[in-house]
């Protein structure tokens, strides 16, 4: 490969990843949002220095944002006052009580 070539892909670097950075700052990033957390229960865990809290996650989805299409239906989910798509995930988290 010739010098001058090498030049031009040194140079062609900088400027393509400015362009690419660019590029994902205009992209408008897709909200999901947890509005609301329940912690149902706590249980330690016998014999180890640690706990276990169980609970729900609610939250809101845009039915409209395109990063949500590879959810089976949700533009025939019902929708909430703001337009949104609400859900709920159980959580199950293994903590250090110290």
């Amino acid at each position: 490969m010739s010098r001058s070539l090498l030049r031009v892909r040194r140079k062609a670097v900088p400027l393509a990843t400015a362009i690419a950075a660019g590029i994902l700052m205009c992209t408008p990033a897709a909200d999901a949002r947890v509005t609301r957390i329940i912690v149902d229960s706590t249980t330690p865990i016998a014999g180890q220095p640690y706990e276990q809290p169980t609970g729900r996650a609610f939250g809101e989805l845009d039915p409209n944002d395109p990063h949500n299409a590879i959810i089976t239906d949700i533009a025939l989910a019902p929708k909430n006052a703001n337009g949104e798509v609400e859900y709920i995930a159980s959580f199950r988290i293994r903590k250090p009580t110290a």
